[in-house]
């Protein structure tokens, strides 16, 4: 019996991870109905399934804290703000960031990184050379950590 045990969960997460991939391209495509939950059972049911769907998923909503994509609208003098201060007295201090990454969405430059060191030379610089259309400038405020 112990040399089945091996086999067996080494077939049971190969299973499972083909019908995660299985489900995962549905909710990449956000097909949501071809999606229903499945969970896999010792022995086949009465119809010889193994794998039972159990019910369709529930798309992400909106007011959902975790579901939902946050955003912040931030009015400030381009001209003025530094990239540090963005970073400390935004990012950090008021929006209790811990290891922010901010890239602008405009021209994709990071400005700020969670890696210590690589965007330094930023810090001085204010915002207003980071933006190219200051009508509309916009960034992407990423939380690592």
């Amino acid at each position: 019996m112990a040399g089945n045990i091996i086999p067996a969960i080494a077939t049971t997460n190969a299973i499972i991870a083909g019908a995660v991939v299985l489900r995962a391209f549905n909710v990449l495509r956000e097909k949501y109905e071809a999606c229903p939950a499945v969970y896999l059972r010792r022995k086949p049911d009465l119809q010889g399934r193994l794998l039972v769907p159990e019910s369709v998923l529930i798309p992400p909503s909106a007011s959902c804290i975790v579901c939902a994509k946050p955003q912040v609208n931030l009015r400030c003098n381009l001209a003025t703000l530094t990239v540090k201060e963005l970073e400390e007295s935004v990012l950090k201090k008021a929006l209790k960031m811990v290891a922010p990454d901010v890239i602008v969405k405009t021209s994709f430059n990071m400005i700020i990184s969670s890696e210590e060191g690589e965007t330094d030379c930023n810090n001085d610089k204010t915002l207003k050379v980071h933006i190219i259309n200051f009508q509309s400038g916009s960034f992407d405020f990423l939380n690592r950590g």
